[in-house]
């Protein structure tokens, strides 16, 4: 690829294309009467920030699985804009176990990724929200293994020397296995293991195929009814019990992390062949 056709861009440039490919899935969510909601720092950016927190580079979203596996119908059919484009497991190249959204003309690199893989472009996340246990100790030991297997598929993918102490050691003891197994089919298997509950029969639901940690979980009453949290210039569907949600998760999550923690998943950003951007002057 020539260098001369990639325009490199700044972060807020990267979040406004973000943001429109937000709108977008919103918009074809809303039209086909599928429930999505912000999720992880998205949402915590809509509530702490009105927006994108002001470090992030990536957007996410989730789906309950039903309306999850309908959107990919709707995806299939060629429903996204000429400039989208989107990947998931039926394709041998996609390493993650959950829904990915590109923006064409675009070239990211990832910095923790092994060079094979490092290359991408602008995205959004879609996951899906599935059927979890409710005994505690049920719920406990599904997302232990969930994170196992996660750990699993990172250790393929991820370049040792960005880690440190006995993360690095455990990942350059895994990595042959790992690799030899494949991300795409250990991808897979997540998503296989995150479908063992039945989302309309649960009473507890959350993010199982890339979940942090059992915080994800929620009762499904205190998630699913939605509120409008305003995010840039629009509002986009939130879980009504945002503010336990997001204590699970992050704990005191309205305090600033120390500006040694404020990371990004990124290191550059480029446009291919365009100086701006839905009328955005770079």
């Amino acid at each position: 690829m020539p260098e001369t056709k990639q325009n490199p861009i700044d972060l807020q440039t990267l979040q406004y294309i973000q943001v429109r490919m937000l709108k977008i899935l919103a918009d074809m969510c809303d039209s086909n009467g599928l429930r999505y909601y912000l999720a992880s720092g998205t949402l915590l950016g809509a509530v702490r920030h009105q927006g994108p927190i002001p470090w992030d580079d990536d957007l996410d979203i989730q789906l309950p699985r039903p309306d999850f596996m309908k959107l990919l119908d709707i995806l299939r059919t060629g429903a996204l804009p000429d400039d989208l484009e989107y990947s998931w497991l039926d394709s041998p190249s996609h390493i993650v176990p959950f829904l990915k959204v590109f923006f064409k003309d675009s070239l990211v690199f990832e910095s923790k990724v092994e060079d094979v893989h490092r290359e991408s472009k602008i995205w959004v996340d879609v996951f899906s929200i599935d059927g979890l246990p409710s005994e505690e100790k049920h719920l406990g030991r599904t997302y232990a293994i969930s994170k196992q297997l996660r750990n699993f598929l990172y250790t393929g993918i991820v370049k040792p020397s960005s880690l440190r102490g006995v993360e690095k050691l455990g990942t350059m003891f895994l990595k042959p296995l790992s690799k030899a197994i494949g991300a795409h089919r250990i991808a897979i298997w997540l998503d296989r293991f995150s479908r063992r509950f039945d989302f309309d029969q649960a009473d507890m639901i959350g993010n199982l195929a890339w979940g942090e940690h059992v915080g994800e979980a929620l009762e499904k009453n205190k998630y699913l009814p939605v509120v409008d949290l305003q995010f840039g210039e629009d509002a986009f569907h939130c879980p009504i019990g945002y503010d336990e949600h997001l204590k699970n998760l992050y704990g005191d999550y309205m305090a600033l992390p120390p500006e040694g923690e404020r990371r990004s998943h990124l290191s550059k950003y480029y446009l291919i062949g365009h100086g701006s951007v839905s009328g955005k002057n770079e």
